[in-house]
């Protein structure tokens, strides 16, 4: 045997080391289970190649009950399902596409992750129907794998050159079981001349995988899956789906319309161009309710005119609730409806950096499950199941859907657990929102399908959602809660004002029983008259009885004076009888008075408890500024003793004075964040002794306090001084009024300057006698909230960044101390009103004090 030269040992040591990557058959089937999380799942994927094919029909038919070839795909005869060439069970996705050739058959459809749409997305192109492709990542096809053993491609290409030619190919899964990898696999692929068959692709999947999915879980649960993928509201631009399971037809389509026809409650809405559009319809049998007290309120009530008259009690006696959500009337089948517009910076959270998602629309139904006979939703319906089954509010994108969280939008998180809670409830809620891959290519879905990518034109996205939520939330509210109140004012009438305070309502109560108790008096008057009485009816008898014994007496005259007698009597006791009742009455009212006066004087206690629970709130909301704006500064430090100890510890010889000096600053630091930290938003408000200040004065010192922070913003802040005047109050209520005011035009300033709408931030407190204005060039006052701005709770901000109660303690305060809070005339350039104004005058000081100062 001949030795190898060493040239020839080099090159075989070569050899043996030239190696490449090889895939084992078992990562295909991996991909397919993980990227592909169910079958539903995995038939949309192919619906979505027909699609991208231009196909305008996709017809899918599934059969679980008989047996087939897995050669040939034929029926298998019935008692032969025993021979080793049967399979039970087929499913066929048949399209009138553009059919593929063998160069797309090889490279895209056996080719994993090889998908020639991904550069056709990225240049812009559109298929000959006008589609942007909806699959990019060449995964589709392997959702087939995991829909059965066998699969059979069948195409015909469009425009063929020679005639139309019908390529096939015959794909079993389980030669691929002992095979070391892919490629020790062959598929032959067979073309044949196609005559005059139209274009198109036929999939056909033998010897289901999951017969039990199919057919276990039945038609209703499988109208779930497939609704929260292809859309149930409207055809996917322009492809429609015919489903079939075991020869009965599937119609989503039409089960969603009857149900959003069904519902009491809608809302939809469009954005376009920067501006989101919300508008609201509800119908009167929201207000139905459950229990037979709430639907015989609704028969007697709202029924006879639909709702016409609570609709404009509701327009008349909530005016500034109502316009702050657009409410006028409605019609016949909506007997109110809402409407909101934003722009797009008016709707987004600033700190989220949110970008435009491009152009959207949708629409969410809210129902309920009453168990009425006249309800479509009753407990025998098929709709009140199908409505269960697809209750979620779905994202899809040309008619496909995103499989995202059943509760994306928070609704459970916003739901609290009183029944007088009136927003959106997830299983109560079912909706859409429509986009599409043209515009809205900046939301970018992830591999699986089932989320999107954190972008910020996703986080813009969410954010307008959210305000379809709050809409949704507020109409509902003001609808529900006012027909609790129009409800006990049609059954308990009181001449009250229900805008009365409980002090009002003591004295109105206290009133009524004093008016009452006069007839004390009176009563008395009336049982002296029936001590005479009793004479006059004895006088009557003593005359009866003389005329009796008289010789001319007259039988008639003597049957009607004991007639008379014998009624005076009876009603002299029947009033003995209501006299008696009365007294126990005027007892019961005396009781009144006494409980009355007691209610008078809690109510008086606990006025002086609201008050001293506003100083309260007011500090608390301080505390909070104080806790953040210390954190803040302690971090500055911590850092930078941290940068100051690196510094000193590379210094030779080390200065150990100035660094314990410094290990002192930051622990102090440290110490001091967790002290803040513990602050308790109950702690009082401390009361010092009024005394007289400049107005002037104390606006300066509001401003020395926030100006280093707001000019850190891009804000400056000026004082402008036009007639100074002197009042007398303490100084902390003024500084956390003016504190408010300060931070709630911050907010706005700074929020349009990070959404690059405004290059620089002003704030001008004008101190004019006996007045104070706070002005900003910010966006201004909505005019939908400019009537109820002050109330608690009412605010544009986004839920996580205000309660609407910093503007209400201004205002709160300021009444305790007979001042005033409102919004100027002024209007900025977007015609806004931009100016809060405080009137002063009732806490002037008088000519002595402010020429001699503080006293």
């Amino acid at each position: 045997m001949s030795e190898l030269l060493p040239e020839e040992i080099d090159l075989k040591y070569r050899a043996d080391r030239m190696m490449h990557f090889e895939v084992h058959p078992s990562v295909l089937f991996k991909l397919g289970e993980d990227l592909i999380t169910d079958d539903a799942q995995a038939l949309v994927e192919l619906v979505k190649n027909a699609y991208d094919a231009d196909a305008q029909t996709v017809r899918i038919e599934i059969d679980t009950e008989n047996w087939f070839d897995r050669v040939t795909g034929e029926l298998v005869a019935p008692g032969a399902e025993t021979h080793d060439g049967a399979v039970r069970g087929r499913l066929t996705v048949r399209d009138d596409g553009h059919g593929m050739d063998l160069d797309a058959i090889r490279d895209g459809w056996l080719t994993v992750s090889n998908s020639r749409k991904r550069a056709f997305k990225l240049a812009g192109h559109k298929t000959s129907a006008g589609r942007t492709p909806l699959g990019d990542k060449g995964l589709g096809r392997l959702g087939v794998q995991r829909l059965g053993g066998i699969v059979s491609l069948s195409t015909v290409p469009n425009g063929q050159p020679g005639g139309q030619v019908r390529h096939e190919v015959h794909i079993d899964w389980t030669k691929f079981a002992h095979a070391d990898n892919l490629t020790s696999v062959s598929l032959p692929v067979s073309s044949l001349a196609a005559g005059v068959s139209e274009p198109g692709t036929t999939i056909t999947v033998l010897g289901l995988a999951n017969l039990a999915y199919w057919e276990g879980k039945g038609d209703l649960d499988l109208q779930k899956q497939l609704a929260a993928i292809l859309s149930p509201y409207e055809n996917a631009a322009g492809l429609r789906v015919f489903i079939k399971i075991n020869h009965a037809e599937i119609d989503t389509r039409r089960e969603a319309k009857r149900l959003l026809e069904a519902a009491p409650t809608i809302l939809s809405f469009t954005y376009e161009n920067g501006v989101f559009r919300i508008e609201g319809r509800t119908q009167v049998s929201a207000l139905r309710g459950r229990s037979s007290e709430e639907q015989s309120n609704y028969r007697r009530i709202l029924a006879p005119d639909n709702g016409f008259a609570f609709a404009e009690w509701l327009l008349r006696e909530r005016a500034s609730r109502s316009r702050a959500v657009g409410a006028e009337l409605g019609d016949d089948k909506y007997f109110i409806r809402f409407s909101r517009t934003l722009t797009f910076n008016e709707a987004v959270e600033v700190g989220h950096l949110a970008g435009d998602p491009g152009p959207f629309a949708g629409e969410i139904s809210s129902f309920n499950y009453n168990r009425t006979e006249d309800s479509a939703l009753d407990s025998s319906s098929e709709l009140r199941e199908f409505a269960r089954a697809i209750a979620g509010i779905r994202v899809f994108r040309d008619g496909f859907g995103i499989r995202l969280d059943d509760d994306w939008l928070g609704l459970s998180q916003q739901q609290t657990t009183a029944s007088s809670y009136y927003g959106l409830r997830p299983l109560n809620s079912a909706g859409y929102v429509n986009i599409t891959a043209r515009e809205n290519a900046a939301l970018e879905e992830t591999s699986s399908r089932e989320a999107f990518r954190d972008t910020p034109a996703w986080r813009g996205f969410h954010d307008l959602m959210q305000q379809v939520v709050r809409f949704a939330r507020e109409t509902q509210e003001l609808v529900r809660r006012n027909w609790n109140t129009y409800v006990r004012e049609q059954n308990t009438p009181t001449e009250i004002d229900e805008t009365a305070s409980p002090s009002v309502i003591s004295k109105h109560i206290a009133d009524r029983a004093s008016q009452v108790s006069l007839a004390k008096g009176r009563s008395a008057e009336v049982k002296k008259a029936l001590v005479e009485l009793e004479g006059t009816i004895a006088s009557l008898e003593e005359s009866q009885h003389d005329s009796s014994q008289a010789v001319w007496a007259d039988p008639k005259l003597q049957a009607a004076v004991e007639k008379a007698t014998s009624e005076i009597r009876d009603v002299q006791s029947k009033l003995t009888t209501t006299l008696a009742n009365l007294d126990e009455i005027m007892a019961t009212v005396r009781d009144l008075e006494g409980a009355a006066a007691l209610l008078q004087e809690k109510v008086e206690v606990a006025d002086e408890r609201v008050s001293d629970a506003w100083d309260s709130v007011a500090l608390g909301l301080s505390a909070e500024v104080l806790a953040h704006e210390v954190d803040q500064i302690s971090d500055r430090l911590r850092g930078r003793s941290h940068q100051i100890l690196d510094y000193l510890r590379k210094q030779n010889p080390v200065d150990t004075r100035t660094m314990a000096y410094a290990e002192h600053v930051r622990a102090s630091a440290a110490e001091l964040v967790r002290q803040v930290s513990r602050l308790n938003p109950a702690l009082r408000f401390r009361r010092d002794t009024k005394s007289t200040h400049r107005v002037s004065a104390l606006v300066a010192s509001a401003i020395d306090y926030h100006g280093p922070r707001l000019a850190q913003k891009n804000i400056e802040i000026t004082l402008m001084e036009e007639r100074d005047f002197a009042i007398r109050i303490n100084e902390g209520k003024f500084m956390q009024m003016i504190d408010n005011l300060i931070r709630n035009s911050e907010y706005w300033v700074d929020r349009d300057i990070k959404q690059k709408s405004l290059s620089k931030g002003e704030i001008v407190i004008t101190v004019d006698l006996p007045r104070v204005r706070v002005r900003d060039n910010g966006p201004g006052v909505q005019p939908v909230i400019e009537d109820s701005l002050f109330d608690a709770f009412v605010t544009m901000k986004p839920s996580a960044e205000g309660r609407g109660l910093g503007l209400f303690v201004v205002g709160q305060l300021l009444d305790s101390e007979g001042a005033t809070l409102g919004l100027s005339d002024h209007r900025n350039f977007n015609g806004r009103r931009d100016t809060f104004e405080i009137d002063l005058r009732a806490l002037l000081a008088d000519a002595e004090t402010v020429n001699g100062g503080q006293n």
